[in-house]
């Protein structure tokens, strides 16, 4: 069990490293995916956008959907 201030800062700034370096990681992978991909000639996956983004008028920027 930690005892005073720093030991605990220690801990976090562990926990918080560790975390971003996961984060790197998974995005230099997903990039190398693509890369892999685009490579072999097949077409980049495209985000689907989410129902609401798509169908519905939002009330809080008073907007309607994009037409693409």
């Amino acid at each position: 069990m930690v005892r005073n201030f720093a030991a605990a800062q220690v801990f976090v700034t562990i926990l918080l490293a560790n975390y971003n370096l996961r984060k790197i990681a998974a995005f230099l992978l997903t990039e190398a995916k693509e890369k892999s991909r685009l490579d072999r000639g097949i077409e980049p996956a495209t985000q689907i956008k989410r129902r609401p983004d798509r169908e519905f008028y939002s009330p809080y920027t008073k907007t309607f959907p994009s037409a693409h």
